[in-house]
């Protein structure tokens, strides 16, 4: 009897290793920006439609095509895709806007909109941030 829960131990514990391992592995890590929900989303949508149409006064003439609410390391970030309103899928160059919420409001990072992100003309930004942005499609 001691002997089968010997054996069954020596096969049970590797086991329950492995699959803490796996666990820990799934968790997000500080390192990864995470999306957040689309209800999440919602919710902030006035705040940063409002920050973006303060900062880019030409925007009734360009369309948010896609977006994302991200929080990364405790903060909260939005970074979208603007193209032209009148013929979005008509070769016109992609946009993209970042935003970044401080002391409860939204505040706009790039000014003016950017083609693309690059580390050096936002330092105070995360990389991965700046990453997912970046990999934003129209």
């Amino acid at each position: 009897m001691q002997l089968k829960i010997k054996k069954l131990l020596i096969l049970a514990i590797p086991a329950f290793l492995l699959i803490a391992v796996f666990l820990v592995l799934q968790l997000p890590s500080n390192n990864n920006p995470m999306i957040q929900p689309s209800s999440e989303l919602q919710q902030e949508k006035p705040d940063i439609s409002s920050a973006l149409s303060a900062h880019y006064t030409l925007l009734e003439d360009w369309t948010v095509s896609s977006e994302n609410l991200l929080l990364f390391q405790g903060e909260y970030y939005y970074g979208a895709t603007l193209v032209p309103s009148e013929r979005p899928n008509q070769g016109y160059d992609t946009y993209r806007a970042l935003l970044k919420k401080t002391d409860g409001s939204w505040q706009v990072v790039s000014q003016p909109p950017q083609l693309i992100f690059s580390y050096a003309d936002f330092p105070d930004i995360p990389a991965p941030i700046i990453d997912l942005v970046n990999r934003l499609e129209s």
